[in-house]
Formats: C-alpha cells, structure tokens, sequence
C-alpha cells in the first residue's frame, strides 16, 4: 500500500495530511516538479480539500511545496543552489549538536547510533540509504538537548531527505561505493562522539559534513557534464 492510500488514524487531521504528504513527497511518491492540485490529493486521502490546504501552506513553510503567483502548488526540483544552501544551515546546525551530545555522552545514544550504521551496511536501495542517514543525523540532533537546534533541524531534516531522493540518477551507479563510504564516515563519527573530546567532535561533524558536500557536488558535475 502507498503512503497515500493508508487508512488516516485520529488525530490533528491536517498534521495527519502534512506528515503523510511530507513522506510522499521526499520518498518521490510525489515526484519532483508534480502539480499539487487540493482535490486530487483529498481524493487519494480521503479527507475534505481544507486539511489538504491547511497541510500545503505547512509544507510550503518547511520548502518541501512550492507556490507560485496564481496559487498552484507543486514539489520543488532541488538544483545545486539547493545543495549548496542546505550544506551550508548543516555546517551551522550540526557541529554544534555533535559537540553538545558528545557532551551529554549517553550509552543509549551511541548504541542506537551503532545499530543504525549496522542496518545501514543492508539497505538495497538509494531512498533506504538517504532515509537512514538523515536517521543517523537526527539521532546526534535530538541527543543535543538543545530545544531551538532540534526545531531548526527538524525544518531542514525533509529537505535534506528530498534532496538525497532527487540525487539518485547521480549515484546510482554507484551505489555499494556510496553506502560504503556512508558506512566509514558514520564510524569515524562514532569514533569522535565517544572521544570524550568535544572539540573533536565538533570538527568530526563540520568535516563530514565538508567531504560530503564536496562528493555531491563532484557527482553533479560529472553528472551535468554528461548531458
């Protein structure tokens, strides 16, 4: 069964519609550049059209919706200028979080991280892989304890996600090599998280998060040169 086609639970009946909605679109349920057209979508849910547009206007504020001057909405095409600003709200967010969790270090946190890299070694596919590396991220974010880093993740987390999912054509034929090297990279991670060294960790992370942005970047130029 899709994302769109599962029964809606009781709860917040927009939250419902944004959550289900977010996950269609950075899964590529949604595809990159589709119309979102409000009767459509409450069809497909089965809800009214008005916690369909409640949960649009939410997901235009997170960037995962794009609107235009005469109201249609749409999922957004992530270009490299994307990549590039996204990289960039990492290099501020998530050093710090890998500095203040290291602070906080927790056996349960570094378990979870270890059990992550572990499924990570297993996945078969491209979304797999993205969705367990923002998974990854995320576990360093809320092991932070910082309240107002966590809320600032969480708008970018999606965005991040979508773009690995719009990145695909770039690594797809290399994907073992990519998982790999997610695998090496989350270890040294773990390495500095556990150092007791919070200074390390926070150029653990800001130098993860530079090779990566490089790698990308390289990949989309080799990619764009191709075509």
């Amino acid at each position: 069964m899709t994302t769109l086609g599962k029964p809606l639970e009781r709860q917040s009946l927009s939250t419902v519609v944004q959550e289900r909605l977010s996950r269609a679109i950075v899964s590529g349920e949604l595809a990159a550049g589709e119309r979102l057209r409000e009767p459509e979508l409450a069809t497909r849910l089965g809800v009214s059209r008005a916690p369909v547009r409640e949960a649009l206007i939410g997901l235009e504020f997170a960037g995962l919706v794009l609107s235009d001057e005469r109201g249609h909405s749409s999922v957004p095409v992530m270009q490299a200028d994307d990549l590039q600003e996204i990289f960039l709200v990492r290099l501020a967010l998530e050093p710090v979080a890998m500095q203040q969790a290291s602070l906080r270090l927790s056996k349960e946190v570094v378990a979870a991280l270890k059990s992550n890299i572990e499924r990570t070694r297993s996945v078969e596919t491209l979304a797999e892989l993205g969705a367990i590396d923002v998974e990854f991220h995320d576990l360093i974010v809320q092991a932070s304890e910082l309240p107002r880093l966590r809320k600032l993740w969480s708008f970018v987390r999606y965005q991040i996600e979508l773009w690995l999912n719009q990145m695909q054509p770039l690594v797809s034929e290399n994907f073992a090599e990519t998982r790999n090297l997610t695998v090496k990279s989350h270890l040294q991670l773990v390495k500095a998280f556990q150092s007791g060294d919070a200074d390390a960790a926070f150029a653990a992370m800001r130098q993860h998060i530079t090779g990566w942005q490089s790698h990308l970047a390289d990949g989309q130029a080799v990619n764009s040169s191709n075509t």
